[in-house]
């Protein structure tokens, strides 16, 4: 009866497997914090569009504090999205790192697999071979001509 297979690097393989998927819930995290930070700079956009438009349309009602406190506000809404788009832009890049690193991750967990079918087809192949030649051993032996 045939030994079955057994990979000595099977722990490994398992670590891998591991650190394959923490690598893509780290991608699935940033993504994540990706979106709500876009979700952050569009709703600051919309605020300073809403107010220009709002101050466009009362310009005339402002008088001297009501001005002041427009732009007060305006120069505050562009700080905030300068800020926004800042981050965005690195959780936009931590994103790609976090991407690159996964696929680091799967690469290196493949390479393992690909060696254990490789492995796994010798171990096949050699134990139809040993069971072949033992078979042939047994039939010469049942078939061995008399001698006189």
């Amino acid at each position: 009866m045939p030994k079955p297979f057994r990979f000595k690097l099977e722990k490994v393989l398992e670590y891998r497997r591991q650190v394959e998927d923490q690598a893509r819930m780290a991608v699935a995290t940033a993504e994540r914090e990706l979106n709500v930070q876009t979700a952050k700079a569009n709703d600051l956009r919309r605020k300073l569009i809403e107010h220009d438009q709002m101050g466009a349309e009362r310009k005339g009602e402002f008088n001297a504090h009501d001005l002041w406190l427009h732009r007060l506000y305006e120069q505050r809404l562009e700080q905030d999205l300068a800020l926004a788009l800042e981050e965005q832009a690195r959780l936009a890049l931590k994103l790609q790192q976090c991407r690159n690193e996964a696929i680091r991750r799967s690469t290196e967990r493949k390479l393992l697999e690909k060696l254990k079918e490789k492995q796994a087809k010798r171990h096949t192949l050699h134990e139809e071979l040993s069971e072949q030649k033992e078979f042939d051993e047994n039939s010469a032996l049942r078939h061995k001509p008399e001698t006189l």
